[in-house]
């Protein structure tokens, strides 16, 4: 798994980063967004929907697990933080709607052995700033859409 390392140093720098991705994003890709509590995860997945022009409020589905976003491209913004289980997922139903939209899964790493091809983020804080983040990216089955996303940064 190929994978890149990118260091912001701001929100709007965050929004750039997060637009980039998302000019690449069709349905059917998955996003996994990886990192501690407050590392920013909700706010990438907030310019995201930015980007496909989506007006409502964008907040992390912690209690109910999905939020669906009606935009210029179908968004489905996951948060696993509660789930047990891969079962627990799955008998939820919610990877039916994953063929027609994009996928934007906050600790999605906890079902992502049983994915086929994603996107995957990990956040981190940087010392230095409290806006300054280390976003990696890397990817399983999605390599061209890194190096997309890395020959236009």
């Amino acid at each position: 798994m190929a994978s890149f390392q990118v260091e912001v140093g701001s929100e709007l720098e965050t929004k750039q980063l997060a637009t980039k991705l998302a000019s690449l994003l069709e349905a059917g890709d998955i996003i996994i967004l990886e990192g501690e509590l407050g590392a920013g995860k909700t706010y990438f997945v907030k310019f995201v929907a930015e980007f496909f022009n989506y007006k409502g409020l964008v907040n992390s589905p912690t209690f109910n697990i999905a939020n669906f976003y009606e935009a210029d491209k179908k968004l489905i913004h996951l948060d696993l933080y509660r789930l047990e289980s891969e079962d627990q997922f799955f008998k939820l139903g919610l990877d039916e709607f994953f063929p027609e939209a994009i996928t934007l899964a906050e600790w999605g790493n906890k079902i992502s052995a049983y994915m086929d091809e994603y996107i995957h983020l990990k956040i981190e804080h940087l010392a230095d700033n409290k806006n300054s983040r280390k976003i990696t990216f890397s990817s399983k089955g999605k390599a061209d859409k890194l190096v997309q996303l890395k020959n236009q940064l």
